[in-house]
């Protein structure tokens, strides 16, 4: 996976690697010094290359069956025929099957926040540019793969502090793509004197909150683009309606 850096998040600065990075992860197989190699080459271990790939496909099928069965029902031996490596090996790099969700979910939640940051943005027009990086949280944000992963964290929210911390660096980061915007549109005239920072905060939930609560409660509805956009048109007016200066 590879490492964004966002032309409008330059405060964020680099993600850390998704595995490497990984609090939650047993580095030892990924340890490249000469005596680990060595080790490694005498024991028959897997380079770290192979143990970063093998990582990655524990992650990834961590989330692809979590999101299918849900915490609760998935099991460790789900997840070891999901990606196809003994169960053994999936324990000596997390201990646990809470600690390959919580690891699973942040990661999840660096790529939400490495889509984010990519947004592209027109420093010559703040309005229309904040209008377009709103329009793309929301179909960010209701996305079947972010939405069967939301409506699991918000189920095991209480039991897993650090999953609704993650949910809670996404929103702050969705706050902070926005802040800019708002402020330069407010410096030039385009939007109403006020708190930057709660305006991006209220704008983002605003626009995507509905939305989410339409697909959360119906696994089924998929909105097209067309219907997204007209959603997303009608909010905006109301927002604009409240933050245009009154000439």
């Amino acid at each position: 996976m590879s490492r964004v850096a966002g032309p409008v998040c330059n405060w964020i600065g680099k993600l850390p690697n998704p595995v490497y990075d990984c609090p939650m992860l047993d580095r030892s197989d990924l340890d490249d010094t000469p005596q680990n190699v060595a080790a490694q080459r005498g024991r028959g271990r897997p380079s770290r290359a192979q143990a970063m790939e093998l990582s990655d496909a524990i992650i990834e099928a961590a989330l692809q069956v979590f999101r299918l069965k849900g915490y609760a029902a998935t099991t460790m031996d789900d997840i070891a025929a999901s990606c196809c490596t003994a169960k053994h090996s999936i324990y000596r790099r997390f201990p646990s099957k809470e600690a390959l969700f919580a690891a699973a979910v942040a990661i999840d939640r660096q790529r939400m926040l490495g889509h984010i940051q990519a947004l592209e943005v027109r420093a010559s027009d703040p309005l229309s540019s904040l209008r377009d990086a709103c329009r793309s949280l929301l179909a960010m944000i209701i996305t079947p793969g972010n939405v069967d992963l939301y409506r699991m964290c918000a189920a095991e929210a209480p039991r897993f502090p650090v999953v609704a911390n993650e949910f809670a660096r996404t929103r702050d980061s969705i706050t902070a793509v926005l802040e800019p915007l708002v402020e330069n549109a407010q410096k030039m005239g385009l939007l109403t004197l006020s708190n930057a920072t709660q305006f991006a905060r209220q704008l983002g939930f605003f626009v995507t909150a509905q939305a989410l609560h339409e697909v959360l409660l119906n696994p089924e509805f998929r909105p097209t683009s067309s219907e997204l956009d007209n959603h997303f048109d009608s909010i905006w007016r109301i927002v604009m309606f409240g933050a245009l200066p009154r000439t």
